[in-house]
């Protein structure tokens, strides 16, 4: 078995030992009975974590880690989160209450309402028990502990874990892209003697391809409930004003002071904006460059009108005069949907997002990418 298989039903998941307890002679009666019966407390608590492990071809590696810790009571919700992606690091904090989530998040204080539901989401990781059919199963065990607690180790058949990990546990979409297969997965899921859904921790093995190279990943999740029905969510008076003066998230305003003499085209405003606005950094060859880690970067082009996103020896450009991308293996003309010999589906949707990067870009700016190529004709 792997680390996880053993990682047990305690929070010290780096145990190395299996957890002893008695086997469970008929495992998957027993893992559906407490799937179907299991209670959430009114109150409770969690801590949950979500991470990507891609491992390319030439040896280089992307990673993206998400951290929350929450505490709930009668669905209103009080929360951390914390994402590292390739070195950059993202905090964000807040609360869910009455149906409205407000958030922090880069100096910007806003809400937005949403049901619970899509609250949950946000958090990446669900917070119910996955309800598996004997078929998509492999192999289980079960371990009931003295104190009650029942652990189930769980091993899916691979064809049954793409779809379970597409449909449920990943962000990222990785089933849009070529040769998407599940290699191994294993699910650990524990309980209390009183039904209380304890632990999901989760391992997915896959692989993709991505710009025709080969892609390993590596997905693992862990949820961990804890002080059921003995968490309280209080906002005091102070905290509730300091609410309130949160804007709609439609309402951002994303203009600021513009710079004189940034002249009357988009094109000379975007030149103008992209370091005030943006933080971008000119560099002696007049293409302005930023750079979100040793690994990756936004680079404009001004004079060749081009927009490219870097990923170690990997680049996409587009080039919004022509509205054509181009990276070592593709050319893609968006107008025409027209591709050359070497362009897969990955490579393509790999374009248009850079494509979508630099309409963001814009937007961040006050401008458009419409206006930008309309300006072009």
């Amino acid at each position: 078995m792997m680390a996880l298989a053993v990682a047990g039903c305690q929070s010290t998941a780096s145990s190395s030992v299996q957890e002893e307890g008695k086997q469970i002679t008929e495992a998957f009666a027993s893992y559906k009975k407490a799937v179907a019966d299991h209670v959430y407390g009114e109150s409770w608590q969690a801590d949950l974590s979500s991470n990507y492990t891609m491992s390319y071809s030439d040896d280089t590696k992307d990673t993206f880690d998400f951290k929350a810790s929450l505490k709930q009571e009668n669905q209103n919700v009080s929360f951390t989160q914390k994402i590292n992606s390739n070195g950059a690091s993202f905090d964000m904090e807040g609360y869910y209450l009455d149906g409205r989530l407000y958030n922090s998040y880069n100096g910007i204080s806003y809400y937005e309402d949403m049901t619970y539901d899509a609250f949950v989401k946000t958090m990446m990781v669900p917070f119910d028990p996955l309800s598996l059919d004997e078929s998509q199963i492999m192999s289980i065990q079960g371990i009931e502990k003295e104190d009650g607690t029942v652990q189930y180790v769980i091993e899916l058949q691979p064809e049954s874990a793409a779809s379970i990990f597409s449909d449920r546990y990943d962000v990222y979409g990785l089933a849009d892209y070529d040769d998407y297969g599940v290699k191994e997965a294993k699910i650990i899921q524990c309980y209390d003697s009183n039904g209380y859904l304890l632990r999901e921790k989760t391992s997915f093995t896959m692989s993709v391809s991505y710009s025709s190279q080969q892609v390993s990943v590596l997905y693992e999740s862990d949820l961990q409930y804890s002080n059921n029905n003995n968490t309280s969510v209080s906002v005091d008076e102070e905290t509730m004003d300091q609410l309130k003066a949160y804007v709609n998230y439609k309402d951002i305003d994303t203009s600021m002071d513009e710079p004189e003499n940034e002249g009357d085209t988009v094109l000379e405003k975007f030149r103008s904006r992209v370091v005030s606005y943006l933080g971008y950094q000119k560099r002696d060859d007049g293409t302005y460059r930023l750079e979100f880690n040793t690994n990756e970067m936004y680079q404009i082009d001004f004079e060749n009108c081009t927009f490219t996103y870097g990923r170690y020896s990997i680049a996409y450009t587009y080039n919004w005069k022509t509205d054509v991308a181009s990276s070592s293996t593709c050319n893609y003309n968006f107008e025409t949907e027209h591709s050359s010999d070497g362009c897969d589906v990955s490579v393509i949707d790999a374009m248009k997002e850079v494509k979508q990067d630099l309409a963001m870009e814009l937007y961040y700016c006050d401008l458009s990418l419409e206006d930008l190529l309309a300006e072009m004709k």
